[in-house]
């Protein structure tokens, strides 16, 4: 997902890592799956991207089409 938004925004994956203030080898590790992003880097990219990539989709959380009752 960061490898499309970057290529349809044109922009290089250092352009990307100096946005997020990381490096560009733990962006790459991201990119590739090698390594897993916090919820504080997953809050930033959010940021960065506009909603485009979302903190949920980073973090592999789906939380379907339910809706659940909480009941006191």
């Amino acid at each position: 997902m960061i490898k499309e938004y970057l290529f349809r925004n044109k922009l290089t994956v250092k352009e990307f890592a100096f946005q997020l203030k990381i490096s560009t080898s733990y962006l790459y590790q991201l990119i590739s799956g090698d390594r897993k992003t916090s919820l504080k880097l997953a809050q930033k990219i959010e940021e960065c991207t506009q909603g485009a990539i979302d903190v949920k989709q980073l973090l592999g959380i789906d939380f379907g089409e339910k809706s659940y009752n909480i009941v006191d």
